[in-house]
């Protein structure tokens, strides 16, 4: 039975997780490509990126994540705030150890297709 109405805003946060890492590597891909790679549709790829979009760090004048899509194919740009080298605490760093590890496995429960970096 098809799924109505908009996802659970966990998945779709799961799905983002390891999504934005994936592009921001690529810098560009072409959205059929995408779509592919993560198993969903091109509209719900597209809906998840201008849910990213509309993401960043006060005071969302710079730190805004560069995601558009233009002629099918995404650009990601990278906010200059994850240029910086990180000066994490140990509980900081612990805790970001434990997003990546509950994202990764995220991917592979979901079945987001390859969740490898590469």
């Amino acid at each position: 039975m098809p799924r109505h109405g908009p996802r659970p805003a966990p998945e779709r946060l799961r799905r983002l997780l390891v999504m934005l890492p994936w592009l921001m590597e690529r810098g560009e891909v072409p959205i059929a490509e995408m779509a592919a790679h993560f198993s969903i549709t091109e509209d719900d790829a597209t809906l998840d990126l201008e849910l990213a979009s509309m993401c960043g760090l006060p005071p969302f004048v710079d730190e805004m994540i560069d995601v558009f899509i233009d002629e099918g194919v995404v650009y990601t740009g990278i906010p200059r705030v994850f240029t910086k080298p990180l000066r994490l605490t140990a509980p900081e760093g612990f805790a970001l150890l434990t997003a990546g590890r509950a994202a990764m496995a995220a991917c592979h429960r979901f079945k987001f297709g390859n969740c490898s970096m590469s």
